[in-house]
């Protein structure tokens, strides 16, 4: 509604002067621009067409006066409306000029139209000091259009306004002053005085102090030189009507008039002063001030001689009148006395004020490179001041509330300036002597005055100006003078505030005025000793810091009202800051000692974190007990309020480095982390991906990365077995929970399609219309929340390097503790953040930063994925989603192979495989439980399995990595003890793995039996755990293995005892045939000399014994192994070959029962 009239305003006003305008087209120079507005021709040479005539000029006058002013201030537009208000003068400027010779024109120049042309000269100077607004706005924007910029030229807008105010004064030159001489023009007369010249003076003051704010001290001069001009004129017109006039309203209404102009008068030369002190004209500033003093105590005069003429007047029963308001007659005398003295009293304030004002004016004057003359003037005024103060106390209309005391304020505030420029001065002079103010105070309280402890603590706020100030010159030298003096100070009005100052906190029906004055007293000792501990903690100044602390917290205790026991944040802060000062200077047990007194009294972050700073300096065994306690005392559901105070935490601990700061560092990183990663702020951004910070200031990885580092430090001289371990359990929750956290990032932001990887090209190609590839780190948010990619390598290779010093110190003899297990699970954490990098983050504008000089950086970009840019993933395989009940086995038979990640590489399989042989060897040694060894040896054939599908796809050299894998897969399922399982995982091509292994092992020249032992020591572990499936299929292996390299006894392993295993735990008569007929197939190579047998007379001796009894006892294979008993009988021992015979007619007689021929030779 408000704007719809505005602009109905505007609207109107643009009407009216477009219509006048148009009517007075053929009389306007449009010669005009910017700042230099349109005028009426002004040609009299006869020509009527060339010259509106009077009726027109008025109503020309009017028109515009009337639009220009609308658009002036609802439009805010500064040519339009200076133009129109221009054009409008011009009018009346004709028409003044034609009344003289013109009749007609003469007639119209009435008084009414002199206020529509005064209304027009007063808003002119408004409207030309829009063009600084406008400027300034063409300034900022830079338009680039050229019309735009000639259009929004510079003006000289203050030398307009000047033009626009000296012409105001001229119109009322021209027009008024005759008037204000003529007693026949009574109503121009009182239109100057009470509104044309007051005005003028208003509009030239508001002018000259827009002037002077801005810096154009000139331009304010003027203005206020203009100023002054009209209130003289203005003062010195009304006491000519007040010494003339004999009416009663007349002489109120002058003397009203005459107490305003006055007022505009004072505030005028208080900016002039202003003005010309700047100017640097201090005895004209000066001059103006005692100007100000004159108006003050003639106007203090009027008032006096006011009051005695009232009294007198009631006395003598006539009529009277006040400065302020009339008196009815109704009013009875004694009332009118009593606010007739009320109004002298309240007269006699304002008048001490302002003498005060003046005072202190004058003062910041004379202290500008001050004189002697100058200091003393500067004594005087300061004593005059603090006179005012005492004769305001005998006052009825004193403040009871010193923080209301306008004077009291002031002169302090006077005293306090006056007493740092001297010190100061001093000090910079060489410590020359200066006279202290305050001493003007001090001299004229008693001791007992209630005003004496406020100018004590006064000084004090002053001293610590000083102590401020010689701290930002660097006066070293002057530091522990002044300090200690403020000591003094504080000291001393502390023992009396204690002594006389106690609080009277009964309950009562009424106020005790001295209680409120003693609150006062309280409230602003607690302001100045809170400022000086600020100041002081701020200085670094501890202990110093810590006395005042001391000496607030004693303030805070003796004013208290409230119980003892409960929350008082308040005494908190300050037992904070004390207990921190108390630290810092080397008083570690007193520190913490109120650092708890602090937390105590009001838990909360702030002040845990200065316990926890004050703990860390002193004593670390309890530290992070007591902050455990704190923290689960504090947590919210969401945590944040707790993580933004983390960096302090860690702050104060690095601080404390020497001190064993580092593992004290880690403790907090680990609840860092563990808050960071619970808070549900956190999961809300990553939902909503909104970009925002993280709670702490620092991403996960941030945090991760910088704990890792400080773990690595921190463990490898870590001898206590309890730290250590628990140090490694923190460990392996952090790890865990920051992947599952990106595993769920990357699972909900990256889409995933099926289908096998492409085969790896040995040249990159870029494809044009590829796809961008949907990673998680190309998302703004994520980046601020979670980390970069470059930090995920980071990670991965740090977590490699602490699995490594892990191992190490497992095996050292001094070992407290086996970390293994939380090695191979760091392992496979690492493998897991390489996969998080994905297959496009190898950009080298970002990693060498990092990586470049690294072997895991070498490693990844020559193992990276090199199919086309760009293109999406199409598995993604991580260690933290496996689940038990779909473990995977490593698989032997070329048919079944899966595809492994797109994004894999040999460094995440060789994690895989490393996590894997820790796991498998740490379970061998240490003595878990059954239930969790099964569950490890699982996850441990599952890694196996996805490191076998990364290398297949990433590797070159497999036939090394193959072998581990396949003894490593050997070690599980015998650790699994599960007999049918390991020999169905045997059959299924683990066993033919080895054995080809083994023969590649022997064509290459390296070492040949590493398998074939390893296989058979496997072969007796699974022997011992009852595994007699396994352990058939693995003396089988062993035996084939030494026949296929020729060889009968390898360290021990003897072809001849594997064989004999074979037989005696054969669960069919075919399998012992096949026994028996490879050892046949042995003697025959003998017999016929193409090798030479290397089996002992022992051996044969008892596979000849074997095959005898077997032929006895299985009537339909006897042949067959008689057959086999009379070809190991020639080169068994002498005690078998003895029973040949024997073993011949057994031979006979189960040819014979089975009907062959006798004549069949052996």
């Amino acid at each position: 509604m408000m704007e719809q009239k505005r602009q109905r305003a505007v609207a109107g006003g643009y009407i009216r002067t477009i219509a006048v305008r148009l009517i007075f087209l053929q009389y306007i120079d449009t010669r005009c621009s910017k700042g230099c507005p349109p005028t009426l021709h002004d040609r009299r040479d006869g020509n009527k067409a060339q010259t509106p005539s009077p009726k027109e000029l008025v109503f020309g006058l009017k028109v515009l006066s009337k639009g220009g002013r609308a658009i002036l201030q609802h439009g805010k537009t500064a040519r339009d409306s200076h133009d129109a208000l221009s054009l409008a003068i011009s009018c009346f400027n004709v028409l003044s000029g034609m009344a003289k010779s013109n009749g007609e024109a003469a007639n119209e120049m009435k008084d009414v139209l002199l206020d529509e042309a005064f209304d027009v000269y007063s808003a002119l100077p408004n409207a030309a000091a829009l063009f600084e607004k406008e400027q300034q706005a063409d300034m900022s924007t830079n338009e680039d259009d050229a019309s735009t910029q000639a259009d929004n030229s510079s003006v000289d807008w203050p030398t307009i306004v000047l033009h626009h105010l000296d012409a105001a004064k001229n119109f009322i030159d021209e027009h008024c002053n005759e008037a204000l001489n003529d007693e026949g023009k009574s109503a121009l007369k009182y239109a100057a005085l009470q509104r044309f010249l007051p005005q003028l003076a208003r509009l030239c003051l508001k002018q000259g102090s827009h002037f002077a704010e801005i810096g154009m001290n000139e331009h304010a001069m003027k203005a206020l030189e203009i100023n002054v001009t009209a209130t003289n004129s203005c003062l010195g017109n009304i006491k000519e009507e007040k010494g003339r006039t004999e009416k009663k309203n007349e002489a109120q209404m002058l003397q009203n008039l005459e107490a305003d102009i006055v007022v505009l008068s004072i505030e005028s030369f208080y900016l002039l002063s202003s003005v010309l002190q700047s100017l640097g004209e201090k005895q004209d500033a000066l001059g103006c001030l005692d100007q100000v003093e004159i108006y003050m105590n003639e106007k203090h005069e009027r008032d006096e001689e006011l009051h005695g003429n009232t009294m007198s007047d009631l006395g003598s029963g006539n009529d009277f009148v006040f400065s302020e308001d009339a008196i009815g007659p109704a009013k009875d005398k004694a009332d009118i006395k009593n606010r007739s003295q009320t109004a002298l009293t309240k007269s006699r304030h304002i008048h001490s004020r302002e003498k005060a004002i003046l005072s202190s004016r004058k003062i910041q004057l004379l202290t500008d490179n001050p004189s002697k003359e100058d200091e003393r003037c500067i004594d005087d005024q300061l004593s005059s001041m603090v006179d005012l103060v005492l004769k305001k106390e005998e006052s009825t209309l004193v403040e009871t509330n010193v923080e209301k005391d306008e004077i009291l304020k002031l002169t302090l505030q006077t005293i306090r300036s006056v007493h740092v420029k001297r010190k100061m001065s001093g000090i910079s002079n060489g410590g020359g002597l200066a006279l202290d103010p305050y001493r003007l105070m001090f001299d004229k309280l008693s001791k007992s005055h209630q005003l004496r402890p406020f100018v004590v603590l006064d000084k004090l706020s002053a001293i610590l100006s000083i102590a401020f100030g010689v701290r930002q010159r660097k006066l070293e030298h002057e530091y522990e003078s002044i300090d200690q003096e403020a000591l003094i100070l504080a000291d001393q009005y502390l023992s009396s505030f204690k002594r006389d100052n106690t609080l009277n906190t009964n309950t009562t029906l009424f106020v005790d005025t001295n209680n409120s004055m003693k609150t006062e007293l309280l409230n602003a000792a607690k302001e100045q000793f809170a400022l000086a501990v600020s100041l002081y903690h701020s200085w670094d100044v501890y202990e110093i810091c810590a006395k005042w602390a001391s000496m607030l917290k004693d303030i805070h205790e003796t004013s208290k009202v409230s119980p003892e026991h409960g929350e008082d944040p308040i005494l908190a802060e300050v037992l904070s800051v004390l207990a921190h000062s108390l630290s810092m200077s080397g008083s570690h047990a007193e520190g913490v000692k109120r650092a708890r007194e602090a937390y105590e009294k009001h838990k909360c972050v702030n002040n845990l974190a200065t316990l926890f700073h004050c703990a860390a300096r002193h004593e670390h065994a309890d530290t992070l007990l007591e902050f455990d306690n704190a923290l689960n005392e504090l947590s919210t559901s969401d945590h944040d309020d707790i993580l933004e105070h983390f960096p302090r935490f860690s702050n104060s601990c690095v601080e404390n480095e020497a001190e064993g700061g580092g593992e004290l560092l880690l403790g907090v990183q680990e609840r860092w982390l563990n808050l960071q990663l619970r808070s549900k702020n956190l999961g809300t951004c990553l939902d909503k991906k909104a970009v925002c910070e993280s709670p702490s200031g620092h991403s996960v990885l941030d945090l991760l990365c910088a704990y890792l580092e400080n773990f690595e430090h921190v463990s490898s001289s870590q001898k206590d077995r309890q730290k250590t371990e628990s140090m490694c359990e923190y460990l392996g929750h952090i790890v865990d929970g920051v992947l599952r956290l990106l595993q769920v990032c990357r699972d909900r932001k990256q889409e995933k399609l099926t289908g096998r990887r492409k085969k790896k090209n040995t040249s990159k190609e870029n494809s044009e219309g590829s796809i961008e590839f949907d990673s998680i780190w190309n998302d703004t948010a994520t980046q601020k929340l979670l980390g970069d990619r470059s930090q995920c390598v980071f990670v991965s290779e740090a977590l490699w390097n602490i699995g490594n010093q892990l191992m190490t110190a497992s095996v050292l003899d001094d070992a407290t503790y086996d970390s293994r297990a939380l090695a191979a699970d760091l392992f496979a954490a690492s493998h897991d953040f390489i996969l998080m990098v994905s297959s496009s983050w190898v950009n080298l504008s970002i990693v060498p930063s990092i990586l470049s000089h690294t072997l895991l950086f070498q490693i990844i970009v020559f193992a990276q994925s090199e199919e086309e840019e760009g293109a999406r993933l199409s598995k993604l395989d991580y260690d933290v989603k496996y689940e038990p009940e779909k473990f995977a086995v490593p698989s032997f038979n070329d048919a079944s192979a899966t595809a492994a990640s797109d994004i894999s590489s040999e460094f995440s399989a060789q994690c895989l495989l490393l996590s894997a042989a820790v796991t498998v060897d740490y379970l061998e040694s240490s003595g878990r439980d059954q239930s969790s060894a099964k569950s490890l040896l699982r996850r441990t054939l599952h890694r196996l399995a996805q490191s076998q599908q990364e290398f297949e796809l990433n590797c070159r050299k497999k036939a090394q990595v193959s072998k581990m894998i396949a003894l490593l897969t050997m070690r599980c399922i015998l650790g699994l003890g599960e007999d049918s399982f390991a020999f169905q995982t045997c059959n299924d091509g683990l066993c033919a793995t080895l054995l080809k292994l083994h023969i590649n092992n022997a064509v290459a020249s390296e070492e040949e039996f590493l398998i074939l032992k390893q296989v058979k020591s496997m072969s007796d572990s699974a022997l011992q755990k009852r595994m007699t499936h396994t352990d058939r299929v693995l003396t089988k292996l062993c035996s084939d293995m030494l026949q296929k390299s020729g060889a009968f006894v390898v360290g021990g392993i003897s072809l001849g005892d594997l064989q004999r295993k074979m037989i005696q735990s054969s669960v069919s008569v075919e399998e012992a045939i096949g026994v028996f007929q490879e050892i046949d197939n042995a003697v025959k190579k003998a017999r016929t000399g193409k090798d030479g047998t290397s089996y002992s007379a022992g051996d044969f001796a008892w596979f000849t014994v074997e095959a005898h009894n077997r032929g006895v006892l299985d009537e339909k294979h006897a042949k067959t192994f008689h057959t086999f008993a009379l070809n190991f009988a020639d080169f068994s021992t002498k005690e078998v070959r003895c029973y040949k015979q024997q073993m011949m007619n057994a031979f006979t007689k189960s040819v014979q029962k089975l009907d062959f021929p006798k004549s069949m030779s052996v």
